[in-house]
């Protein structure tokens, strides 16, 4: 039960950052001249960061398997972004899923062996 808790406030913690993130890229594209092809690239960044910390701090608590529960962490993180912007948006396979997906797997597994580790 100590993990589901853990998995919950990592993933709340998460989705804050992501939040506070891509609100600050979004004001960052309105007021610049910033070129709107650089838009996939930070968001790469704002999922890397978000899985980054909340897994950090999820392997902090859970203190064992790091690399499993990175992995198990970044698919669920990813997953139910991906299920809300199905809901929202519409679904929409493509090679950008796989490599978001793959971004908060990887992201997500580096924090919770450092969180581990630590």
């Amino acid at each position: 039960m100590e993990k589901v808790k853990g998995y919950m406030l990592s993933l709340a913690i998460g989705y804050v950052i992501i939040f506070v993130l891509f609100l600050i890229t979004s004001i960052i594209f309105a007021y610049t001249n910033i070129q709107d092809d650089t838009l996939n690239i930070a968001i790469y960044i704002c999922l890397g960061v978000s899985t980054l910390i909340s897994s950090f701090l999820l392997g902090m608590k859970v203190k064992e398997k790091g690399a499993i529960i990175g992995i198990i962490f970044g698919a669920i993180f990813y997953g139910l972004v991906f299920l809300i912007g199905s809901v929202i948006s519409g679904f929409e396979f493509s090679t950008s899923v796989i490599i978001y997906f793959l971004i908060s797997i990887i992201f997500s597994t580096i924090g919770a062996v450092f969180g581990v580790n630590i």
